[in-house]
């Protein structure tokens, strides 16, 4: 993508997320204000009638965050698709993601994050009622409508930019399955010559690594996987994400759906119990993802690239052979 295309984009989002936000605030003014004057008051009415605010500015703002998500989403994939990023080698590096991408994953890590936190103090006070009706777990529930709009609109923009654009390289096959497993037992040094995750001096013992490459050789994983741009747990990983952050979205939307319509109880009960469900998975897969795509040394690149949208030649050709020969031809 041309550098002149892509500061268009970026300023023609900016003006929509401005838009939005000054359309939604103007609309629920009488909400805005009520939320905030009410917010650090210690009395239990006034806290609640600031909840009540609250809830009411979210479910109403709502419709503004879906239309924004995918306007934005429309026009970058409209834009990707007449001119997609070319990643090249260049200097030792290689371009692996253009600027969205980026957008699209802290956004989504963003929103993903804060109502991660809300939600683990939200589901001690409620369902172990550990916490009063106060302020700071008022607050929580407040942060926890931000989180919740940022991810509505990161999700939507993702989905219709990469319709849009064409983009079906991160979408699992069959063997993506067993190459993740290859993968991820090459990491901890179980198939390959690799130490245990990647740490120097660390190897497992012979008496563990044999049996267990004997019992994978039975299922023909023997060696790393020859991946492309992306790596197979990275493609396994995205049904897994896309179906917890949809159905966390979709029982949220209900759930956010009862403060302006009237919907039958059991409804909004079967909803809120499915939501808290997934909350617990997702915390425990965002646990798996920032420990393996953050934390071991193997992932350093790769989070690295999500930084600066490059990583080194010597790593691709290392690491994604299938991509550098790719790359190579082009």
């Amino acid at each position: 993508m041309k550098k002149g295309t892509s500061r268009k984009i970026t300023i023609t989002i900016g003006l929509l997320i401005a838009i939005a936000i000054f359309g939604g605030i103007s609309a629920n003014a009488a909400d805005v204000s009520g939320v905030l004057s009410n917010i650090m008051r210690p009395d239990w009415e006034m806290e609640a009638q600031s909840l009540n605010a609250a809830k009411n500015l979210f479910a109403k703002s709502l419709p503004v965050v879906i239309v924004l998500g995918v306007i934005g989403g429309f026009i970058l994939g409209r834009s990707s698709r007449k001119n997609p990023m070319v990643p090249v080698i260049s200097n030792g590096k290689v371009k692996r993601h253009p600027v969205s991408i980026l957008f699209e994953h802290w956004t989504h890590t963003i929103g993903c994050i804060i109502c991660v936190i809300t939600a683990v103090f939200l589901l001690i006070g409620t369902r172990f009622g550990l916490f009063g009706f106060f302020s700071p777990f008022l607050l929580a529930y407040k942060l926890h409508f931000v989180g919740a709009g940022i991810l509505v609109f990161a999700s939507l923009f993702y989905i219709v930019n990469h319709i849009l654009a064409g983009d079906r390289e991160i979408i699992p096959v069959m063997s993506d399955v067993k190459d993740s497993i290859a993968e991820t037992m090459a990491i901890m040094g179980v198939i390959g010559d690799g130490s245990f995750f990647g740490i120097r001096g660390l190897y497992l013992p012979k008496i563990i690594k044999k049996p267990l490459a004997n019992l994978l050789a039975k299922i023909d994983v023997t060696e790393p996987p020859h991946a492309g741009k992306w790596l197979p747990i990275e493609r396994v990983e995205t049904p897994a994400w896309a179906i917890l952050v949809g159905a966390i979205i979709l029982t949220g939307v209900i759930k956010t759906i009862r403060y302006v319509l009237d919907l039958p109880p059991t409804i909004a009960y079967v909803a809120t119990i499915i939501h808290d469900i997934v909350a617990i998975l997702i915390i425990l897969l965002l646990i798996v993802h920032i420990l393996t795509a953050a934390v071991i040394p193997p992932s350093w690149p790769l989070f690295k690239s999500m930084l600066t949208t490059k990583t080194s030649e010597e790593y691709v050709k290392g690491h994604h052979p299938e991509w550098y020969k790719k790359l190579r031809k082009e």
